[in-house]
């Protein structure tokens, strides 16, 4: 795959955040798509209607043809607190639907699913370790750098797992925000433990830009692209 576009499917606003490329989906388009991300912005928008169940997504009949899709309508049941499936069981999808939409659409599209979750009585019944997950997907969907460090950084000093996708994304939000933020000795230090949370040969593109911009012979961060156009 080009390296390009595994940097524009990446499952955090990698290049929104630290270039200001890549700008996010403000509203819906009616084209047929060319690109990868002319597809993926697509189904950003089919997974985040069918998290809030509106337009075509209210169809009970709609098939489910896509992980996706199965995993949008898992979280619909379980933010509204009609599942029974334990926080494990359940975060895969959580992480399915914000890689599927966080980065593809503006930050005010994708809070409308992190949010509103944020107050469900089954969230905020959630222990801590769990309920950061919920934070950092809406830390990440507004871009909130701060927020991505605080959250990323607590969830990577609780895991005892080896490494997944679930740590992966925790691993890339984190570096990204510190990259954004200039804190390039902070964001070294997390490399170091870069084994711990990402599978090898795992995200090469995305390591390999993230530790690029991590040289002290770039440039300083934070840039521009540390505030979003979103």
């Amino acid at each position: 795959m080009n390296e390009l576009i595994e940097l524009q499917s990446a499952g955090v606003p990698l290049l929104e955040m630290l270039d200001g490329a890549s700008p996010p989906a403000a509203r819906r388009h009616d084209m047929i798509p060319i690109t990868v991300v002319d597809a993926a912005v697509g189904k950003a928008w089919t997974v985040h209607d069918s998290v809030l169940q509106i337009g075509a997504a209210r169809d009970p009949a709609r098939p489910i043809d896509t992980p996706q899709d199965s995993a949008a309508r898992l979280v619909r049941l379980w933010a509204g607190c009609r599942s029974e499936l334990a926080f494990e069981q359940m975060l895969p999808s959580l992480r399915l639907v914000a890689e599927a939409t966080i980065p593809y659409l503006q930050k005010d599209a994708a809070l409308e699913i992190w949010r509103p979750m944020t107050q469900s009585p089954c969230v905020k019944a959630l222990p801590p370790e769990h309920r950061r997950w919920i934070e950092l997907f809406e830390a990440v969907a507004d871009r909130n750098a701060d927020a991505m460090i605080a959250t990323g950084a607590a969830i990577l000093d609780a895991t005892k797992t080896p490494p997944n996708e679930a740590t992966e994304f925790a691993f890339l939000a984190t570096a990204t925000a510190l990259v954004c933020k200039g804190e390039r000795a902070k964001a070294l230090l997390l490399f170091d433990r870069a084994k711990s949370f990402v599978r090898r040969d795992a995200h090469a593109s995305e390591m390999r830009l993230i530790a690029a911009l991590t040289d002290s012979r770039y440039p300083a961060f934070p840039r521009a692209g540390c505030h979003p156009r979103s």
